[in-house]
């Protein structure tokens, strides 16, 4: 998932809004992290051994096949730029886990399993004069 936006000012900041839904399989957590353009930004930088820097995680548990999460989250950025900025939700599983987007894994033909939807928005916030 990305959006991009060109500021108006480079003083201006941007507020990010996500709203993913996944599922995964068993009860496997997913880690996220949100990129502005290829640099990681908002994430924890103190991960040691296998820990990895994520921005988000989903909890871990009594989640199954069938299950979907949502997973909102807002920031805002001060990217210091009038050009045209991209702005990127990435995100992985624990080893032999399957992720999906807007869907549970078993994706099953039942009334108790639905589709749904994720977004992800950006929004100037001038700073200074226009």
């Amino acid at each position: 998932m990305s959006v991009s936006i060109t500021p108006t000012l480079s003083t201006s900041k941007i507020l990010i809004l996500v709203d993913i839904t996944t599922g995964s399989t068993g009860a496997y957590g997913t880690n996220f992290r949100l990129l502005r353009d290829s640099t990681a930004i908002y994430q924890s930088t103190d991960a040691s051994g296998s820990q990895v820097d994520t921005t988000f995680s989903s909890i871990r548990g009594g989640i199954d096949s069938s299950n979907q999460f949502k997973v909102p989250m807002m920031f805002i950025d001060a990217p210091s730029s009038a050009s045209s900025i991209d702005y990127k939700i990435q995100w992985s599983g624990e080893t032999g886990s399957a992720l999906k987007l807007n869907r549970s894994v078993s994706d099953a033909d039942n009334n108790y399993t639905g589709r749904s939807a994720s977004s992800i928005t950006a929004i100037e916030l001038a700073v200074g004069v226009l």
